[in-house]
């Protein structure tokens, strides 16, 4: 229940925030804008996210490191930040790192 309410308040914060974007004038700086330029930050997001997932695999003890991909599990809570307010995506990654460790 008191995860149900949490996503629940995520949610509506999202709905908030979202709510007030200006779509047209949103849609107007991504016309403006440099297509080059926003084709290089939006490739850099895939290399940054397979980085710290690495990185948290190399922080994982020795029996954590047994299968590969756990850590860009681990990093997911990254990519679900970027939707979530403060840091509530650290929150995921560190639930995500006590879940591994616990499974050992």
């Amino acid at each position: 229940m008191k995860r149900l309410i949490s996503i629940f308040i995520s949610l509506l914060i999202l709905v908030v925030i979202y709510w007030k974007i200006d779509v047209r004038g949103l849609l107007q700086v991504f016309q403006n804008c440099n297509g080059w330029w926003m084709g290089i930050s939006l490739g850099m997001v895939v290399p940054i996210t397979m980085i710290t997932a690495w990185r948290l695999q190399q922080l994982m003890p020795g029996e954590g490191r047994r299968v590969k991909g756990e850590g860009a599990r681990g990093s997911g809570g990254e990519m679900r930040g970027m939707g979530r307010v403060g840091k509530a995506g650290e929150d995921g990654k560190r639930r995500n790192m006590l879940n591994l460790q616990s499974t050992i």
